[in-house]
């Protein structure tokens, strides 16, 4: 198995990087490679997510700017989406007669039965 290239994550060690040389993990930043091709360096992401591995492409940036949208893309993806209120069948019973009674559309026997 190759052992994988690192780089420190400085813009000295990201200009010293030859070109042509394949891809290298920036250290200390979670998921952070930068991939040298034959003219060009560019950054990307890479995590897996139940197995599969998920690259993401983050372009030709300064060294600053690449560990600044990595943080920010890994604080994004570790964020729990907002807790949803539980809808309960006796709240939405009440929901729909509120709506029904106001508009006129519900017989007063109706309305009265309603919790």
């Amino acid at each position: 198995m190759a052992k994988t290239k690192a780089i420190e994550p400085s813009q000295k060690a990201l200009d010293a990087l030859p070109l042509a040389s394949g891809d290298w993990k920036v250290k200390n930043i979670r998921g952070l490679f930068v991939r040298a091709r034959k003219a060009s360096k560019s950054f990307m992401l890479a995590r897996r997510v139940g197995g599969k591995l998920h690259r993401i492409a983050l372009g030709p940036l300064t060294m600053a700017e690449a560990k600044k949208e990595a943080l920010e893309r890994w604080n994004e993806a570790g964020q729990t989406p907002a807790a949803v209120t539980a809808l309960t069948l006796g709240a939405a019973i009440e929901d729909y007669i509120g709506a029904k009674s106001a508009a006129g559309k519900l017989a007063p026997k109706t309305i009265a039965v309603a919790p």
